[in-house]
């Protein structure tokens, strides 16, 4: 059972990345893409993040900038 039970009904990968960082994004170092954002994510400060999973729903995060 997912940690969010709004997770329950989703099939989804959690993948870490140490270079998705707080810095470049502007905002945070954890992130849900859904799999209909196959071109990735640009924040409002202009970076942008490619999808890690193309087709897949995803939890990317940066395990050294979140905790447990």
């Amino acid at each position: 059972m997912a940690p969010w039970l709004a997770l329950n009904n989703i099939d989804y990968e959690v993948v870490p990345d140490t270079t998705f960082t707080r810095d470049k994004t502007g905002a945070g170092s954890i992130e849900y893409f859904p799999a209909e954002y196959s071109e990735g994510i640009t924040y409002p400060n202009g970076y942008h993040k490619a999808h890690p999973i193309p087709g897949k729903d995803v939890i990317l995060f940066n395990p050294y900038d979140n905790d447990a």
